[in-house]
């Protein structure tokens, strides 16, 4: 794994954004924590070399803004010749014609520009009048400029969720396609600096995340190929990616945790830590709680061969090489439990939930009772080839499998099973968790179905649950489950639909819609069907 130097290259900003979590350090003048200072250009060059030697190879530009330091294309150019990889982190507003070609020029990786609304109304309201319509000029022309060039430079938009602007993560990728970058970035609200101070306009349920997430992915992400980075547990990502067959990827190094080793961080004034976590409201409880140690360590003065010594270097990494993942509740048992690391401050009493990760546990397993009963085919010209393990349709190799798990759930869908059918029958004959299994097969099926392997057979047809009272009452209908206590209410095409159930299928339904609102039905299938969905994880309708 490459080491990255995570580095404010200067303290200096155009912008005030109300959940800037560097607000503290860099521009509250008051802090405790403030800064004034930052290092000169021979200061910088020196900094590049000396990590340079010291082994690492990327450096990733934060702020601050990077664009307004006047050195920081000096560095970058020196960082070219050694040949670093450099990536910069912008609010993009100061990226005008002769920065976007020095870019190009000098190689620069990645660009990644803060974008935290999809109109103008809710990204201005964040980061500051104005805001939007400077991003979205200086991206466009960034990424034409880099067509015309035909250069490597990949080009980002980091979305920063919170409660103000969730609701426009729907419209992200047709935006980013309109922009023509090449990745999306999904970052979770930071509680620290202008963030703590604003914490009530911006915090947000991991819930209400999560579900919006899957929302943007299952109806928008799919139609444009623009991959998305969610900074979030591998878990979730795998979970997205699989059911619903969507480009979605994680940050390696932060799921694992690399601070203090693969990667570092710096200040604008040379001092240097394993992580930025210090200044956050968790690190600081830790730093009270003397899990750690924090000190003074200048890169300026102090060699990078001597800082893996340090007190604070030592105690931060005993404190995370020490700290036990498996012991999490939430960590129990999966499968990502080797390549995942939450992080020690945040859940170091092994008390607290992964909430993005209990969320996908959920959904993992709503998922295998969706298709539980439901029959799959083989399509035409498909084949398993049991040498070297790969399924082929029409001579095409079209997947490779793993394991003998794997040829043995092949089988049994071959021979007509159903989800559970081949749940049973595996949870028999080997010794699995329970909920590792029903993962194992319901993914499995789902990626046979993404590459075309298999179909689903249509017509499943649904019927309310027993033990429901309803009441109609003018266009609303309420609904009472006597066997959860628990009320439901639905009005509009939620109540026309709740009445059409009763031995009917999906496509039916969509069709009596269609009908009754005159509504494409393309669009009320993919609707109807997250509204069944729903019905069946509310365990209001059961497939026959």
């Amino acid at each position: 794994m490459i080491k990255s130097l995570h580095w404010d290259i200067t303290r200096n900003c155009n912008l005030r954004c109300k959940h800037c979590y560097n607000a503290e350090k860099y521009f509250d003048t008051l802090s405790s924590s403030y800064i004034s200072e930052e290092m000169d250009l021979e200061q910088c060059l020196h900094t590049v070399k000396s990590f340079f030697d010291a082994g690492f190879g990327h450096i990733h530009f934060l702020g601050g803004e990077p664009l307004a330091s006047p050195i920081i294309f000096d560095v970058i150019e020196y960082a070219k010749s050694l040949n670093m990889i450099i990536s910069i982190n912008s609010n993009a507003c100061l990226l005008d014609s002769d920065m976007q070609l020095k870019l190009i020029e000098l190689g620069v990786d990645q660009f990644a520009a803060s974008l935290d609304g999809c109109t103008a109304l809710i990204n201005d309201s964040i980061r500051g009048a104005g805001t939007y319509e400077k991003v979205v000029s200086n991206m466009s022309r960034l990424n034409l400029l880099k067509k015309q060039s035909n250069s490597s430079l990949q080009t980002a938009l980091v979305f920063t969720l919170t409660k103000k602007n969730i609701d426009d993560l729907i419209l992200l990728p047709s935006i980013a396609d309109k922009l023509g970058v090449d990745l999306i970035v999904l970052t979770t609200f930071i509680e620290s600096g202008q963030g703590q101070k604003n914490r009530e306009f911006f915090s947000i349920s991991f819930d209400e995340v999560c579900d919006a997430i899957e929302r943007m992915v299952s109806k928008e992400l799919k139609q444009f190929s623009i991959p998305i980075q969610i900074d979030m547990r591998p878990r979730f990502c795998q979970y997205l990616s699989t059911f619903h067959d969507a480009p979605v990827i994680y940050n390696e190094k932060n799921s694992m945790c690399c601070a203090g080793e693969d990667v570092w961080y710096l200040e604008a004034n040379g001092n240097v830590h394993p992580c930025l976590i210090f200044q956050l409201e968790s690190g600081k409880l830790a730093l009270d709680n003397n899990i750690f140690i924090k000190e003074k360590i200048n890169i300026d003065k102090n060699k990078i061969s001597e800082v893996k010594f340090s007190q604070y270097w030592k105690t931060f990494l005993d404190t995370k090489h020490n700290f036990d993942t498996a012991k999490i509740p939430t960590c129990i048992d999966c499968r990502y439990v080797n390549e995942c690391q939450p992080c020690f401050a945040d859940y170091g009493d092994y008390t607290s939930p992964i909430l993005e990760c209990e969320w996908t546990k959920r959904k993992e397993s709503f998922q295998f009772d969706v298709i539980a009963n439901m029959r799959t085919n083989v399509v035409n010209g498909v084949q398993l080839n049991r040498e070297d393990l790969t399924i082929s349709r029409n001579n095409e190799i079209i997947l490779i499998i793993e394991g003998e798990m794997s040829v043995e759930i092949w089988d049994l869908i071959v021979g007509g099973d159903t989800a559970i059918a081949i749940y049973n029958r595996l949870f028999e004959a080997y010794e699995v968790n329970e909920e590792t299994l029903k993962y194992d097969i319901v993914s499995f099926i789902f990626t046979l179905k993404n590459y075309g392997a298999i179909e689903f057979e249509e017509n499943v047809k649904f019927k309310r649950k027993n033990d429901l009272v309803c009441e109609q009452i003018d266009d609303e209908v309420i609904i009472f489950d006597t066997e959860n206590e628990q009320f439901y209410e639905f009005d509009g095409i939620g109540s026309f639909v709740w009445g059409l159930i009763d031995n009917i299928d999906l496509n039916t339904i969509s069709q009596k819609v269609c009908d009754e609102y005159d509504i494409e039905k393309e669009t009320v299938f993919q609707d109807m069907n997250t509204f069944i969905n729903e019905l069946r994880e509310k365990q209001l309708i059961t497939a026959l």
